[in-house]
This record gives C-alpha cells, sequence and structure tokens, in this order.
C-alpha cells in the first residue's frame, strides 16, 4: 500500500503490551505482528497489524495530547463499532 509508512517515532507504541492483551481475545490472530501506520490523519492515529500468518488488522487509536479541532472522540467511536 503507498499510504503506508514506517510508525512515527513519536507514534510509537508497546506492540508487546498489545500482543499480551491480543492473546486473551478468542478470534484475534496471534504472533507479533508488523507494524507499520497509514502517513494519512493527524487527528486519529491509523496502524496496519500484518501477523505472520498474513492476516491484517488496522489499530485506530486517540493522539497523543490533546484532541485536534474537529478529532472524534474514539470513546464514542469504539461503542459505535461494538
Amino acid at each position: 500500500m503507498e499510504d503506508l509508512i514506517q510508525v512515527r517515532e513519536d507514534e510509537r507504541f508497546d506492540v508487546d503490551a498489545l500482543v499480551a492483551w491480543m492473546s486473551g481475545v478468542e478470534g484475534l490472530p496471534g504472533g507479533v505482528p508488523r507494524v507499520t501506520q497509514f502517513s494519512g490523519g493527524k487527528a486519529n492515529l491509523t496502524y496496519l497489524l500484518t501477523f505472520p500468518g498474513g492476516e491484517e488488522l488496522v489499530l485506530r487509536r486517540p493522539p497523543l495530547g490533546p484532541l485536534a479541532e474537529g478529532s472524534h472522540d474514539m470513546v464514542r467511536e469504539h461503542r459505535v463499532l461494538s
């Protein structure tokens, strides 16, 4: 995908903690994913997780620090997607 980049230094997250959490959720892929970041958007950070078996998941998270004007509350978004 052309809009994928290496994860920006100041927007990294704890992949080991994510893998540990995911291991307790039935139906999610296992293993340590390769993490890349979608280049667009600063309001909410969006990552592509590619797992050893080829499965891909998109992870979205709120930005670090205060929300940018026009950003959506990720808690509200979680409720909509759940």
